[in-house]
């Protein structure tokens, strides 16, 4: 007599249920753990030749281990696992940096490109997903945002 598979029969079950959970064990979770170091390592890549070099180019003359304009100094931050640890600071430098607010409008901008490689990457750490990128404003439409966000509050 051949075995087959009927699903009324409830004696077949627990063995197709093993059978798969060792399909899974075998196939599946190696890939998926290679897939996550993989991703942490690309992660911590990013930050160090994306992320800090911004931060250098951009945000330390105010905001460094000297000046700490607003208490925050983004020199501690040395490493990918020490700046992901600040979750808050993390979405506020996300809401500046989104928002045109920082840089200040008088100091120089950042290159769009690299503006949003910083914001996607923030956005990724904060919550598993990319932030949608800022777009573009002349130096005249943050003021006039500004001026009008002042005068509503």
């Amino acid at each position: 007599m051949v075995a087959s598979w009927d699903p009324r029969n409830n004696e077949a079950q627990p063995i197709g249920i093993i059978i798969f959970g060792l399909v899974w064990l075998v196939f599946y979770l190696p890939v998926r753990v290679v897939r996550s170091r993989q991703t942490g390592d690309s992660q911590v890549g990013i930050f160090e030749k994306t992320v800090q070099p911004f931060f250098a180019d951009n945000c330390y003359s105010c905001h460094s281990s000297e000046r700490q304009s607003s208490g925050l100094d983004l020199e501690s931050y040395s490493t990918s696992a020490s700046f992901t640890k600040d979750k808050a600071i993390m979405a506020l430098i996300l809401r500046k940096l989104t928002t045109g607010a920082m840089p200040p409008p008088q100091m120089p901008r950042p290159k769009q490109v690299e503006l949003q490689a910083v914001t996607a990457w923030i956005g990724k750490q904060l919550d598993g997903s990319e932030v949608r990128p800022p777009q573009p404003q002349p130096a005249n439409r943050r003021k006039s945002i500004l001026a009008a966000s002042l005068l509503a509050g």
